[in-house]
């Protein structure tokens, strides 16, 4: 247990000096960070990888209704709703935000976004209240890239 301690400040102090990444970033870089992302995408040494790609697609593309009956049929069996239900948590001139009222609607949330973008949100905010740097630019780099994977997807 001491070394973990000890491990954490040592972090702690090696990252401590990190520069803050400025808030305009997310957009800002959008044009550096697509062509480097093309570069790669399309460089000989990724052609294993789009090899991978489009075998894994056509397999699920060929068992994909199997796949879909079987979830359904276990998500009958442990009585996960297949609707969404939610509920009105926060107000303001209209829904501002609806919560998850069974697990199946807590299942269809997560993939909704709104995990990822608290989960930067929290890194932004502790990373602020503590003065820690390296906490507020992974945040800003969590936001960029669902921003950049928004826009391309």
């Amino acid at each position: 247990m001491k070394i973990l301690l000890v491990f954490l400040f040592l972090c702690q102090l090696a990252l401590a000096d990190e520069k803050q990444i400025p808030f305009p970033h997310i957009f800002t870089k959008f044009p550096q960070t697509s062509g480097r992302a093309a570069r790669k995408a399309f460089h000989k040494d990724a052609l294993p990888y789009w090899g991978i790609l489009a075998a894994t697609t056509g397999i699920l593309y060929h068992y994909d209704e199997k796949i879909s009956s079987n979830i359904r049929y276990h998500a009958t069996n442990w009585d996960v709703s297949p609707h969404y239900r939610t509920h009105n948590t926060l107000e303001m001139h209209g829904n501002l935000l609806n919560m998850p009222r069974d697990l199946g609607s807590m299942l269809y949330f997560s993939g909704d976004g709104f995990i990822h973008i608290a989960a930067a949100g929290t890194f932004i905010g502790a990373g602020k209240i503590v003065g820690n740097n390296y906490s507020v630019n992974t945040g800003i780099m969590m936001i960029h890239g669902m921003t950049m994977t928004g826009i391309y997807a």
